[in-house]
């Protein structure tokens, strides 16, 4: 079984954005959520509904050039309210401009 080392590797800009995601294993509707936290190695997002540690999961994020899709796994899952947060993690990490790019201004 694989181990996640919650030790922060990338920063992260705290961001409040809508998102839609598609996980294959078993979610076949889209799902609407927020992304709360954006890093170069991945994204802290919430959903209505909990997706399991492992999930492949894409995301359609907005910025002003369009959608941007970008494709991670959940690599945990947390309850809180009536709204279930996970951490997704990119398979590699992102360029230095990727947050940049996201929301359209220097951070």
């Amino acid at each position: 079984m694989d181990t996640y080392d919650p030790a922060r590797r990338y920063g992260r800009v705290p961001v409040a954005l809508p998102v839609t995601g598609w996980a294959p294993q078993g979610q076949t509707a889209a799902i609407s959520g927020t992304v709360w936290y954006l890093g170069e190695g991945g994204l802290m997002v919430e959903f209505p509904v909990g997706l399991q540690r492992g999930t492949s999961v894409r995301l359609a994020l907005p910025t002003l050039q369009g959608l941007m899709e970008v494709e991670g796994t959940v690599v945990w899952t947390t309850t809180h309210g009536s709204v279930i947060r996970h951490g997704v993690a990119f398979p590699e990490p992102k360029g230095p401009d990727f947050i940049q790019r996201v929301l359209g201004e220097k951070h």
